[in-house]
C-alpha cells in the first residue's frame, strides 16, 4: 500500500502540520517551547538568511550542532530553500570535520562556538585560516573552495555570522565570518 505522503516534500509536510496544529507545541527543549507557528516563523526567517547568503537549490548546508532547536530550524529552512542538509557528527575532530566539509562540498556551515570539549570555530580556523580575514566578504579558501559562509548559533564569537543577530532584523550582510 502506498503512503499518502509519498509525493510530498518535507517543506510541504511541515506547512500542512503548521496549518493543522498551529498553536500546539512543536518543539520543546528544557524551558524553551515553540508552537508550530513559532517554528514556522523561525524557519522562514532562517530560510531568508540562507537565501540572502546566496544559497541555491542543490547547495549543501552543513549542520555541526548538538541537539539544539536551531538544528531543526536550520534543517527545515535548508529543505525549504531546496538545499541539502549535511549533518556533521558533534564529536568529530579537526581531521574528520575537514574531510566531510570537503567531501560533501559544503557551502554554508551552521555551527556553534563549542560543545563539550570541542572548539568548533577553533578547529575551523585551523582548517581554513582565511576565515580570520573574511569580514563580510565571504570565505575564499583553497583548502575548502566550496565553503562560503559560517553561521554561528548560541555564540557571541565574532568569528561567525550570528544567526541571532541576522534573524533579529539586522542587516543580513555578514559583518564578520568565522
Amino acid at each position: 500500500m502506498a503512503s499518502p505522503f509519498a509525493d510530498e516534500t518535507i517543506p510541504r509536510m511541515f506547512e500542512m502540520s503548521v496549518a493543522k496544529f498551529g498553536d500546539r507545541e512543536a518543539l520543546v527543549q528544557g524551558d524553551q517551547r515553540m508552537s508550530y507557528r513559532d517554528l514556522h516563523s523561525a524557519v522562514s526567517a532562517f530560510g531568508n538568511l540562507l537565501l540572502d547568503l546566496g544559497v541555491e537549490p542543490g547547495d549543501r548546508v552543513g549542520l555541526w550542532l548538538p541537539n539544539y532547536p536551531e538544528w531543526i530550524v536550520s534543517s527545515l529552512a535548508t529543505a525549504a530553500v531546496g538545499a541539502i542538509t549535511v549533518p556533521i557528527n558533534t564529536r568529530f575532530r579537526r581531521n574528520e570535520a575537514e574531510y566531510i566539509l570537503r567531501a560533501a562540498d559544503i557551502s554554508v556551515l551552521v555551527t556553534t562556538d563549542r560543545f563539550m570539549t570541542n572548539d568548533y570555530l577553533g578547529m575551523l580556523e585551523q582548517i581554513v585560516p582565511e576565515c580570520r580575514t573574511a569580514h563580510g566578504t565571504g570565505i575564499v579558501s583553497d583548502a575548502l573552495p566550496s565553503l562560503r559562509h559560517v553561521i554561528g548559533v548560541r555564540t557571541d564569537d565574532e568569528r561567525a555570522l550570528s544567526a541571532e543577530t541576522a534573524l533579529a532584523g539586522q542587516p543580513s550582510t555578514p559583518s564578520a565570518e568565522l
